[in-house]
């Protein structure tokens, strides 16, 4: 059993918290609906959906190309 399961097992009830006020969001629970979104964001990285999903809207990405 990898840790992240076991912490999720622990703490039961894994639904997102979104960052709300009197959310029940603690370090373990964020570790476990991280590494969950990371999964299923790796298993489904050909989808559209998953993209508009897994980054935020204001992301901004760069990339330097070497001369």
């Amino acid at each position: 059993m990898s840790a992240l399961t076991s912490a999720s097992a622990q703490i039961g009830d894994t639904k997102p918290t979104g960052g709300r006020p009197g959310g029940s969001a603690t370090p373990v629970r964020a570790q476990v609906e991280v590494g969950n979104l990371l999964r299923e964001f790796l298993a489904n990285v050909d989808k559209v959906e998953m993209h508009d999903r897994f980054w935020a809207d204001d992301l901004i990405y760069t990339v330097r190309r070497a001369r």
